[in-house]
């Protein structure tokens, strides 16, 4: 059975400025995050990581992990 999870008004607006310190915290590297595509991706990761309850700073810093990790592993990959 698939638990339902909603966040209300204050929430939402949480995870926008999550994104943003996620954006501004890439620095060089945020033109990746100022794509629709990567901002639903990370949006999506971040609704995951928040429905656990981690704190915002947890879930900004595994954020940023997770894009870093991700970029590092597409210039691996690529020839």
């Amino acid at each position: 059975m698939n638990q339902r999870i909603a966040f209300g008004p204050r929430a939402l607006s949480r995870f926008s400025h999550i994104i943003e310190e996620v954006a501004a915290e890439l620095g060089d590297d945020a033109v990746l995050v100022q794509s629709t595509e990567m901002r639903t991706r990370l949006a999506q990761r971040l609704f995951g990581l928040a429905r656990f309850w981690w704190t915002d700073t947890q879930i900004k810093q595994l954020l940023l992990m997770a894009l870093r990790n991700e970029a590092s592993a597409s210039r691996i990959t690529r020839p």
